[in-house]
């Protein structure tokens, strides 16, 4: 039925797999460089430091705002509000960094390669 709908799912799944594959290579290696980091954050509750174990992936310009990987989350550290948040949705990342410091995260692969994007 896929098929006579124009739906090839072969490629859909090794485009899957690629991604996934890309992903999890990318996570390893940023883990292998993981270090602990302290945050100085303020809190509904007060002041309080933050410690976790990650890798600092990406930063502001002004160093206002830094990212880093854990091994479970993405964390966005507002470094100037002493505040952070958890991401659910990587994409968000140009919210804080803007583009142009979003293009030197590592990208995801062209699952289309060839393919004119127009």
């Amino acid at each position: 039925m896929a098929k006579d709908n124009g739906v090839n799912l072969s490629r859909m799944l090794r485009d899957a797999v690629t991604e996934d594959q890309f992903q999890r290579t990318a996570i390893e290696a940023t883990s292998a460089t993981a270090t602990e980091h302290t945050l100085d954050i303020e809190g509904d509750q007060g002041a309080y430091t933050l410690r976790f174990t990650g890798t600092r992936i990406a930063a502001a310009a002004g160093g206002d705002v830094e990212v880093y990987l854990t091994e479970d989350d993405v964390l966005v550290y507002e470094a100037g509000e002493e505040r952070y948040s958890i991401l659910t949705d990587v994409e968000d990342l140009s919210d804080w960094l803007g583009r142009d410091a979003v293009r030197g995260l590592p990208a995801q692969p062209d699952r289309h390669p060839g393919r004119d994007a127009g």
